[in-house]
């Protein structure tokens, strides 16, 4: 159920992405372990799923080797998915450059995907670092609960260090709100987790600036939602709220003079994003 369609992507098997995530493209390696924020005692709507590692990193001297078994399914390599994923966008360009033809590719990293995993670098950037919580962790009085919606996510309750607590609005459920020192510790996952990515990203930068590639070609970052990290006493993404309805996007077109560096307030959507990197290569719009 994880897979894309094979059809939705080009037939080469040298390019194709499909072939090296045999089954199970997007999964990360193995757990690892009670690294990180050891949730034994918390439980959430993902605990199956995700066992004790919501909060962890992986000490594999292995997590961001620069090779990796392509026919093997993910759940089984060593190599964390978003190095691989960076590897192979490497090595998709690199292909594209060998036979002299313009490409587009999307890459898809996951992080800061749940569950907040990474090598254990990234934990450690985060060590001795006083982080901060949310400064509201309820919800107005005068604000609807049909505005609050705690989906999925991070639905927490339980022990942390004998203290009883649940997640909820307004904590008005007999619990204690999330302690601090614990919402600090997922906090540091998930920075940990955009370090990663943005590790991975500027990977992919470097390359493609050593290619020669970079006056001519049209990067575009973004992100699907926003997440909330203990704003108003939730974990998740699925209000209408700004902090999960806005995403980062960046645009970089060099040709573009009047816009480098520059920055807008005005509204946009991701829909736009398909006809914006079509105008940008100079190509017709499909009807």
């Amino acid at each position: 159920p994880l897979d894309d369609n094979p059809t939705s992507w080009t037939a080469d098997p040298t390019i194709n992405p499909y072939y090296w995530g045999n089954q199970a493209p997007i999964g990360d390696a193995s757990p690892c372990g009670s690294s990180g924020i050891n949730s034994a005692n918390i439980t959430h709507p993902l605990k199956e799923r995700f066992g004790n590692g919501l909060a962890c990193y992986n000490s594999d001297p292995r997590a961001m080797a620069d090779d990796d078994n392509k026919t093997a399914p993910q759940l089984t390599q060593r190599v964390e998915y978003a190095h691989r994923l960076a590897t192979r966008t490497i090595e998709y360009m690199a292909y594209a450059k060998a036979q002299g033809k313009n490409f587009y590719i999307g890459v898809g990293i996951r992080k800061p995907h749940l569950p907040w995993r990474h090598p254990k670098e990234f934990w450690d950037l985060y060590e001795g670092k006083t982080l901060s919580t949310a400064k509201h962790q309820t919800i107005g009085e005068n604000i609807t609960t049909l505005a609050f919606e705690r989906n999925g996510g991070q639905g927490y309750s339980g022990t942390f260090n004998g203290l009883k607590f649940g997640e909820s609005p307004d904590h008005n459920d007999g619990l204690n709100a999330i302690p601090e020192e614990l919402q600090a510790g997922l906090r540091r996952g998930y920075y940990a987790s955009i370090s990663f990515m943005d590790h991975e990203v500027g990977r992919v930068l470097d390359e493609l600036d050593t290619m020669g590639f970079t006056s001519n070609t049209a990067v575009l970052f973004h992100a699907d939602h926003g997440w909330k990290l203990g704003e108003h006493g939730d974990w998740s993404k699925c209000t209408n709220w700004e902090l999960d309805a806005r995403v980062p996007l960046i645009i970089r077109a060099p040709w573009i003079t009047a816009s480098v560096g520059k920055a807008t307030l005005a509204i946009a959507e991701l829909i736009d994003i398909f006809p914006t990197l079509v105008d940008l290569a100079g190509l017709p719009q499909p009807e």
